[in-house]
C-alpha cells in the first residue's frame, strides 16, 4: 500500500475549492464515513452493490482496515498483524487487502468473510475479490488468484518476469500490469487474464500500461503513459475489449488516472496538474457518456468537501473515495440524488451536516499519494 504522507494535495484542495467553477445542480449526496476513536483520517478503497465500503483507518502509522456498513464503521484488525488495508469488497461484504505481520514475518493476504479476519497463508496482499471468493493478488512480484484453498500463479507477458493482479470480476477476469519487452527495452503493459490466458492490452503510445478496474463485461479501466508534443504524460484509459481509449484529463491538467469502473462503464479517478509553484494536485473525477466530470461540480458547494481522489464506483452508481472536510481527510460516498439512500436514522451521525467528526487543523497524512499517480500493488 502506498503510504507517503502528501502535504501538496491539501495545497490542491485550498486552490480548487476557490478556483473552481461550481455546477448548479447538486447531482451527489456525500455521506462522511468518518473515523472510529482514536484514528485521525479515513480513506475509501472500495464499494459494493449494497453500498459497503472497504479501506483504511490512518492515525500517521500504522494503518488498519475497516468496513462500513449502513452507518457503522468496525475495524478488521488482524490476527498476529500490526497494520492492514482493505483493499476489494464483494456482494457478501467479504473483504481481502494486506496485512503487515509482526515479528518482522512481512505481508500476508487477509480475508473477512462477515465474522472474522484472518490472515491467509499467502504472502503479498489481496487487491480485489469477486462473489464466488476468489481474491486476485500480488505475492513476491507476480499476480496470483486465490480460489479454494490453491494459489495460482499469472505468469507474466512474453520475455518477462513480473506481474500484479489488481482486480477480478464475476468471470474470474483479471487486470493489473505485466513485464514484456518493446524494442529491446523492459517495459509493463496492462493486462487481461482469462482462463489461463494473458493477453497485453497496450498502452496509450507510451512505454507502461496498468489495469485497476475489470467490469463483468470484462471492460478495463487504468493509466497508460501517452506520448503527447514529444512529452509523456499519463492518462486514464478505458480498455473496451478492441481497443483502448485515451479518456484525457480535467481542463487545466497534466495527468490521468482511472481506479473504478461498473457494468455500465462509468469510470472514476484522479485528474492532476503539476506546477514548480503549487506542487501537485488532484481532483476526483466521473468519466459517464464521453464526458469526464470534476467530481467537486456534482456536490453541494456549501457542503465545505473537497474531493482529491475516487477509487471505486458501483452499479448503482455510488462512488468512494477520499477528500478533505474541515482540514481532516475522510472516506466519503456519493450517492445519486436521483436513487434511493439509506434511512436518515443511520447516516445522521456520519453526514455532512453532523461533520463534528472534522477537526480544524492541518495534518500530513499517510495515504496512498505518490509523485506519481497512486499504484496499488503488493509485492
Amino acid at each position: 500500500m502506498r503510504k507517503r504522507a502528501a502535504a501538496h494535495w491539501m495545497a490542491g484542495a485550498i486552490f480548487f475549492l476557490t478556483a473552481c467553477p461550481v455546477q448548479a445542480d447538486v447531482v451527489y449526496t456525500i455521506v462522511n464515513l468518518g473515523v472510529l476513536d482514536g484514528w485521525n483520517s479515513s480513506h475509501g478503497w472500495a464499494v459494493n452493490d449494497s453500498g459497503q465500503v472497504t479501506g483504511n483507518l490512518d492515525p500517521g502509522d500504522p494503518a488498519i482496515a475497516f468496513l462500513w456498513s449502513n452507518g457503522t464503521m468496525i475495524e478488521l484488525a488482524a490476527p498476529t498483524a500490526t497494520e492492514s488495508f482493505g483493499l476489494g469488497i464483494n456482494s457478501s461484504g467479504h473483504v481481502t487487502g494486506s496485512a503487515r505481520t509482526s515479528g518482522g514475518g512481512g505481508r500476508r493476504v487477509i480475508l473477512y468473510d462477515g465474522n472474522s479476519t484472518d490472515l491467509l497463508d499467502v504472502s503479498g496482499g489481496g487487491s480485489g475479490i469477486n462473489d464466488s471468493g476468489q481474491i486476485a493478488g500480488t505475492s513476491n512480484f507476480r499476480g496470483f488468484v486465490y480460489s479454494n484453498g490453491t494459489m495460482t500463479d499469472l505468469g507474466s507477458l512474453p520475455n518477462g518476469l513480473s506481474s500484479t493482479a489488481n482486480a477480478i470480476n464475476n468471470s474470474g477476469q483479471i487486470t493489473g500490469k505485466a513485464e514484456t519487452t518493446d524494442n529491446g527495452f523492459n517495459v509493463e503493459h496492462a493486462y487481461l487474464y482469462d482462463n489461463g490466458v494473458m493477453t497485453d492490452l497496450g498502452t496509450l503510445g507510451g512505454p507502461n500500461s496498468e489495469g485497476f478496474a475489470i467490469n463483468d463485461s470484462g471492460q478495463v479501466a487504468g493509466v497508460s503513459t501517452a506520448e503527447e508534443n514529444g512529452l509523456f504524460f499519463q492518462r486514464a484509459f478505458h480498455h473496451n475489449g478492441v481497443q483502448m481509449q485515451n479518456l484525457g484529463v480535467l481542463p487545466g491538467d497534466q495527468n490521468s488516472a482511472a481506479y473504478g469502473i461498473n457494468n455500465s462503464g462509468q469510470i472514476v479517478g484522479v485528474s492532476e496538474s503539476f506546477s514548480p509553484e503549487t506542487g501537485t494536485m488532484s481532483r476526483a473525477f466521473l468519466y459517464s457518456n464521453g464526458t469526464m466530470t470534476d467530481l467537486n461540480d456534482l456536490i453541494d458547494p456549501s457542503s465545505g468537501w473537497f474531493l482529491f481522489e475516487a477509487r471505486d464506483i458501483n452499479n448503482n452508481g455510488w462512488i468512494t473515495g477520499t477528500g478533505i472536510l474541515g482540514e481532516q481527510t475522510f472516506a466519503f460516498l456519493l450517492i445519486p440524488t436521483t436513487t434511493a439512500v439509506p434511512e436518515p436514522s443511520s447516516l445522521a451521525m456520519l453526514s455532512v451536516a453532523g461533520a463534528g467528526l472534522a477537526l480544524r487543523r492541518m495534518r500530513r497524512r499517510g495515504n496512498a499519494s505518490h509523485e506519481q499517480l497512486p499504484q496499488i500493488s503488493h509485492s
